[in-house]
């Protein structure tokens, strides 16, 4: 278009004749302000016209700075007309070369220049088509880019990225990174585009704040550019919600398989104790005519539903008893399910006897049944009853009167047919005396008590034992044990065992270990007994628990402080309340 033309323009409003050109155009003051554009300019630089958001030619054009653009506007006065040759700033078409037109026009009183785009030359059109489309595509991806210049101020976000954080280009051309990611401080930034400018590229998990102070995990691929002089940090960015939510429910089920698994080794570990078939109607050795009422009383109440309570000293064979009425009974089909009241922790009997629901406390990853629920139909094998916790009784009072209980986190009532079988070496009457049991679950309880005598009121039954467990440590040791010295039976027939069974059992296995041929070689140290009467062998254990008992006794139980049984013993507090627990040792014990 000739210059001519401009300068005798029929129109006084810029912008009516800006409308009527099919060019590209745009108006600069002398200062470097723009004025105006057409729809033509806008589009052609890759803006909508009412979104065109440079104000000034430098911004526009970052290569123009105030000395070049004043040499432009003299030359344009002078010569009437003055070719630019420059790159759009990545606001707009990024990389786009512009040559422009410029014509010196009057407004009013107000001189301005006239930029006209140039007709592009042959195969510049396709090139700028490809650059909108490049343009388009940047601003239309779901992944969030953006370019940062080395002082951490935003060039330009596209327009994924301004939707999720919530702000426009225009606010974050005026903010810094630390904005988004407060934590990020001076030295942060310095450190990671040290890190960027010698490497190239980073990968890294940040947080971002959006502008309605929603946090968001975000990965950012990070790139080092330096173009024309100038240095950039390219950005893709990479919104992680999905990702972790997933994440998060993968690890819940991972969770959970791995809560389940644990669940299911433990019920069968527990099964495979609770339901081993051995020989013989109730396992039971016994020649002993002392012994005959014990037996009678089981097959009596084995084929009824009676509740049973067991009670003898420790290490009788109380379990063995349990054991024997549930093979007997019609309920022989279903495992006898044990709980050693004694052995688990308060914080856990109530969910290992009544099991719990999913969500019941942090951890419940799964519903798990308890003890009773496994136990429907069969029966459930209570033992050391009175170490269990006064709440709890109360509990366990319901499900034998009413055959109900309500698992933790649950509010329906569950409904069970167990046959209970209770056992203990404590003495109930004088725990319910002292408050520490309740009276009418020890009546509901001792419905038909049967008490197991002590080895020492059996000894008829030493020998038979003592043949049952050399055979059975045979086979466990690899052992060929086939004699006992007469020596050695006599000796223990006379030792009085104040740990029954089970310590014969243990002093036998030891023997069958420093047996070294077929004969059964003791090799004890034997002790007078208190009473001055013949030899008798005491286990370690049972020393150690005598003299625990005696040391408790002569500090009227005092435990810990001065004076206390810890002191006279030379032991820490908690050793003795530990060694204590191992060797069963209870109030009870050294108060009566």
């Amino acid at each position: 278009m000739a210059k001519r033309a401009f300068r005798k323009t029929q129109f006084d409003n810029l912008h009516q004749a800006a409308a009527l050109i099919q060019h590209g155009m745009v108006w600069i003051d002398e200062a470097g302000n723009i004025q105006g554009l057409n729809a033509e300019f806008a589009g052609a630089t890759g803006y909508h016209e009412a979104q065109f958001e440079p104000k000034t030619v430098f911004q526009l054009l970052p290569q123009i700075n105030l000395l070049e653009w004043r040499n432009c506007w003299k030359s344009m006065q002078e010569k009437q007309g003055h070719y630019l040759e420059a790159t759009l700033a990545p606001a707009g078409v990024g990389g786009l070369a512009l040559r422009i037109l410029l014509v010196p026009v009057q407004s009013g009183e107000t001189p301005l220049a006239w930029g006209i785009l140039a007709e592009e030359p042959a195969g510049m059109e396709a090139r700028t088509e490809d650059r909108r489309l490049m343009q388009y595509s940047i601003d239309n991806t779901s992944q969030m880019i953006y370019w940062l210049q080395p002082d951490g101020r935003f060039i330009y976000a596209n327009k994924a990225f301004c939707e999720k954080l919530g702000y426009s280009i225009s606010e974050l051309q005026n903010m810094q990174l630390a904005d988004l990611e407060p934590e990020l401080s001076v030295a942060a930034w310095e450190n990671r585009w040290r890190k960027l400018k010698q490497e190239g590229t980073l990968e890294l998990e940040v947080i971002r704040k959006t502008k309605s102070g929603e946090w968001i995990p975000v990965m950012l691929h990070l790139n080092y550019l330096k173009y024309k002089g100038r240095e950039y940090n390219l950005a893709f960015a990479s919104d992680l919600r999905k990702k972790k939510k997933m994440e998060q429910v993968l690890q819940n089920r991972l969770d959970e398989i791995e809560a389940l698994h644990r669940q299911l080794e433990e019920e069968n570990i527990l099964l495979k104790e609770e339901i081993q078939i051995e020989q013989g109607p109730t396992n039971i050795i016994s020649q002993s005519p002392n012994y005959k009422n014990v037996l009678r009383q089981i097959h009596q109440v084995a084929d009824t539903n009676a509740t049973v309570l067991i009670l003898g000293e420790t290490g009788t064979g109380k379990e063995l008893i349990a054991k024997a009425i549930h093979r007997l009974s019609g309920r022989s089909e279903r495992p006898m399910i044990k709980v050693d009241c004694g052995a688990l922790p308060e914080n856990l009997i109530e969910s290992e006897l009544f099991g719990y629901e999913k969500g019941a406390f942090t951890g419940a990853y799964q519903r798990k049944p308890g003890r009773f629920e496994r136990a429907h139909r069969g029966t459930i094998f209570l033992d050391e009853i009175g170490e269990l916790p006064l709440d709890l009784q109360v509990k366990l009072l319901r499900v034998l009167q009413e055959g109900t209980f309500e698992p933790l986190g649950s509010t329906e009532p569950k409904t069970v047919d167990v046959r209970v079988i209770a056992a203990t070496n404590r003495n109930l009457e004088e725990q319910v005396r002292r408050g520490k049991f309740r009276e009418d679950l020890y009546y509901r309880l001792n419905v038909f008590p049967i008490f197991n005598i002590p080895l020492r009121e059996r000894k008829e039954d030493i020998v038979p034992l003592v043949r049952h467990f050399i055979e059975k440590y045979n086979k466990k040791l690899g052992k060929h044990i086939e004699e006992i010295a007469p020596s050695v039976l006599k000796i223990l027939e006379e030792y009085e065992f104040p740990g029954n069974v089970r310590e014969l059992e243990n002093l036998i296995e030891r023997a069958v270990i420093l047996s070294p041929g077929k004969s059964l070689a003791a090799g004890f140290q034997f002790k007078k007994s208190r009473s001055g009467g013949k030899t008798v062998f005491k286990t370690m254990d049972a020393m150690q628990r005598e003299h625990i008992l005696d040391a408790l006794r002569r500090s009227n139980g005092q435990i810990t402080g001065k004076g206390g049984a810890a002191s006279l013993l030379g032991m820490h507090d908690k050793t003795l309340y530990s060694r204590m627990q191992k060797l069963g040792i209870s109030r009870y014990d050294y108060t009566k």
